[in-house]
Order: structure tokens, then C-alpha cells, then sequence
């Protein structure tokens, strides 16, 4: 089969389009919106992290990437790629409705992946709100859903559940996994009809706004939920703890000293120390050098292994 795919490059859908590949299925295009790619100077980490990740798979199978410049002209992507008669569109973090006559393209469907396990947490940012809400054990994971003229409501074809999986505190590592998994087992039976989709439930639920909260520290925080708050939120405006009057920004953790001791924060040079309702820990701080290591070591981490298998669900689905 043939896929077009409708993404934001990176690390977490590497995993996905490594394993279509894999499959033996063809790629006929990168569909790319205004995402503007790490700098080599700047960046090296990141940089390296896109080309190794993704660039060299798309280069070595000739796969072209398209990046329509805003506004973009939907009639004109529709030639470019019904040139080449895609089978599939496969979608994650667009952030663009794609329109109905531009999905009437692929006979096979168009299938989209959420980040949370809908109906709830649909938006924009679904990882973050679920890590701020402390709802990651509840509703954290993956949907594959239909694309629709509407947003994350399209009906729900499988879903991977972040609580079926011990020990996973980083959502991205999950959601990269995941992603492979789905796109590896259900895709293809979904194409050729043997799996089936089911509508989302009605009813309210929690969305994902685009803007978050400051977030500052708090002393009733647990150590678990501060891992996966550091985790989610990465980027501003992160998540700090006010120590004498300055917020000082956190990174990931360093680690962990045992029980509370009552004593101050205490600011060093690359770390931050304090505590918890349950743990005194040591931060590392938001600083060009401790981003420098974290990119590394997260690049270190999801590229020398394979993806994991991660548990999947078939419908129907009960919020």
C-alpha cells in the first residue's frame, strides 16, 4: 500500500514511518506545515536527533517531503499528490483540519493519531493537560481514530492505554512506541477491512487547551507526578519553583533523596534542590548546557533500541 503522511518530523514519529516502511508499504509523500527544522549550529543535538531519526530513511527511499506555504492552496496539494494514487493518509501533529475533498483522495481511509485516549483530552495539547490534570494513569495513551470534517471526533479504530504498561513516566517514549506498534498491526488491517472503527461515545470531557498555566512547584506535589509534569511539559513555559523570590526553571530530575527534610530549596549551579510532599529531590535546571545533555541522552535512549511493543485495544470503546 501506498501512504501519504501528514506529520510534524521528529523523533516520536520516526518510530511510524520506520515501521510502514518496514512493512513493506511505499510513502509516496511527506506532507510538512510550517514546521521550521533545528539549526545545525544552534541545534546540534536536535539536528542531529531529525537526520538520523527520520531524513535518512526519507533520503534513502526517495521520499519527498512537501511544505506548503501559508495559506495553504488545498486544490494544489490535491495534484501533487493524487499524481501518484496514495492508498492511505496517516496523521499526527498536523495541526491542520485537513478538508473533506482532500480525503476523498485516499479509497483505503484517513487515519489520524491522538495522543490521549479520546473522547478525552481532544485539542491541541492533550499530553500536557493530561500530565497537569494528573490524568495520565486514567486516560494517558494513543488513539487511532478516522479523519473527519471536525477535530478528534472521527470514530475510534484502536487505542493504546499508557496504564497497560508499567514503569512509563515519560509520555513521549510511550507515544513513540505506540505509534510504531499502530502503525505496524492495525493500519494495515484496517485498510483491508478487518478491523473496524466505533463511534466515540457522546457526553462532556476534559479538552486540551493551546495555552497552558504557569506552573510553579507546590509543596503538596508527589515525586511521580512531578516526573511526568518535567516530562509532558518541556517547553515554555515549563514548569519552575520559586525559590527567594526568583522561579527557577526545572529541567528532568537528577534524583532522589529520601524522605523530606523540612530545609529550604537550595540553588546550585546546575541542579536545585527540594522537597515534596513525599521526596526531597535534585533538579537539574533549565540551562543551555543540562538541555544540551538531556536532548543527547534522550536521543541515546529511543534510537539504541528497537520500538517496545506496547498492548493494544480493539473497539468497541468504553470512556
Amino acid at each position: 500500500m501506498t501512504a501519504v503522511f501528514f506529520v510534524h518530523l521528529s523523533g516520536i514519529a520516526a518510530p511510524m514511518i520506520k515501521a510502514w516502511l518496514d512493512g513493506g508499504h511505499r510513502i509516496s509523500a511527506i506532507v510538512v506545515y510550517r514546521q521550521k527544522g533545528p539549526r545545525v549550529l544552534s541545534e546540534p543535538v536536535q539536528w542531529l536527533n531529525l537526520q538520523w531519526s527520520v531524513m535518512r530513511h526519507l533520503r534513502r527511499h526517495r521520499i519527498p517531503v512537501i511544505r506548503p506555504e501559508p495559506p495553504l492552496d488545498w486544490q494544489d496539494l490535491y495534484r501533487k499528490l493524487a499524481a501518484d494514487a496514495p492508498d492511505v493518509a496517516i496523521s499526527y501533529a498536523f495541526m491542520r483540519l485537513i478538508p473533506d475533498g482532500l480525503l476523498g483522495l485516499f479509497p483505503r481511509g484517513a487515519l489520524n493519531f491522538h495522543p490521549a485516549l479520546l473522547p478525552h483530552y481532544r485539542g491541541p495539547q492533550p499530553i500536557q493537560w493530561l500530565a497537569i490534570d494528573d490524568a495520565m494513569e486514567r486516560s494517558g495513551g494513543v488513539t487511532l481514530h478516522e479523519m473527519t470534517n471536525a477535530f478528534d471526533e472521527g470514530a475510534i479504530v484502536a487505542q493504546a492505554a499508557m496504564s497497560d504498561v508499567s514503569g512509563t513516566t515519560d509520555p513521549s517514549d510511550f507515544v513513540a512506541d505506540a505509534l510504531s506498534c499502530m502503525t505496524r498491526h492495525v493500519i494495515p488491517g484496517y485498510c483491508a477491512g478487518e478491523i473496524q472503527a466505533w463511534p466515540q461515545p457522546p457526553g462532556t470531557y476534559p479538552y486540551a487547551h493551546y495555552i497552558l498555566p504557569k506552573l510553579v512547584v507546590q509543596p503538596r506535589w508527589t515525586r511521580k507526578y512531578l516526573q511526568v509534569l518535567s516530562s509532558a511539559i518541556r517547553k515554555r513555559p515549563g514548569v519552575g519553583i520559586n525559590v527567594s523570590g526568583r522561579n527557577i526553571r526545572l529541567l528532568t530530575e537528577a534524583r532522589a533523596l529520601g524522605s523530606p527534610n523540612g530545609k529550604p530549596a537550595t540553588v546550585r549551579w546546575r541542579t536545585v534542590e527540594f522537597d515534596l510532599s513525599d521526596q526531597r529531590v535534585v533538579y537539574w535546571r533549565h540551562t543551555w548546557l543540562n538541555k544540551f545533555i538531556s536532548y543527547f541522552r534522550t536521543f541515546g535512549r529511543r534510537f539504541s533500541q528497537p520500538a517496545r511493543e506496547v498492548p493494544i485495544r480493539l473497539g468497541p470503546f468504553d470512556p
